[in-house]
């Protein structure tokens, strides 16, 4: 392997190159899954290259926590295959999300996974997460759209 291709986020999992694919990465928001009981199980994260929710983290995640993960979806095309993502654990359930977004179907999800996509598959892409307060979009600022959804207390 060439000295070139031995230090490339994704690739390469040093200090070096974890730093700066973490410093790369784009946020996503992530949401708790639980157990009907209330046990947390891990936390999901919608995607919206491949328009589905992945599983990532554990039990012991919480709002708040900053988790930065490689993705689980298809195609060599993948913006996030290089420096992968940071996903931001809301307070929100995964429960209260599942049903609002349009999935990918089967066949969509092949499609994508072979390096295509069609205009279904673009519209699928462009869909909002639809949790988050319209009056914190835009003028209120980063530290009030993070205070909501992170649930902080500042």
């Amino acid at each position: 392997m060439s000295e070139q291709h031995q230090h490339e986020p994704g690739h390469c999992f040093c200090a070096r190159c974890t730093l700066r694919a973490r410093r790369m990465a784009v946020t996503l928001y992530g949401f708790i899954g639980r157990e009907p009981g209330g046990t947390t199980t891990d936390v999901k994260a919608w995607c919206p290259w491949c328009a589905r929710f992945h599983s990532h983290g554990d039990s012991s995640s919480k709002p708040g926590d900053v988790l930065h993960r490689f993705p689980h979806c298809p195609g060599r095309d993948n913006p996030y295959r290089e420096y992968g993502y940071l996903i931001a654990v809301t307070n929100i359930p995964y429960g209260t999300v599942r049903g609002r977004m349009r999935k990918s179907s089967q066949k969509q999800w092949q499609t994508i996974q072979d390096g295509g996509t069609s205009p279904a598959i673009e519209r699928l892409r462009e869909q909002q997460l639809p949790l988050i307060q319209d009056e914190l979009h835009g003028g209120w600022g980063d530290a009030a759209l993070l205070r909501d959804v992170m649930g902080s207390t500042d």
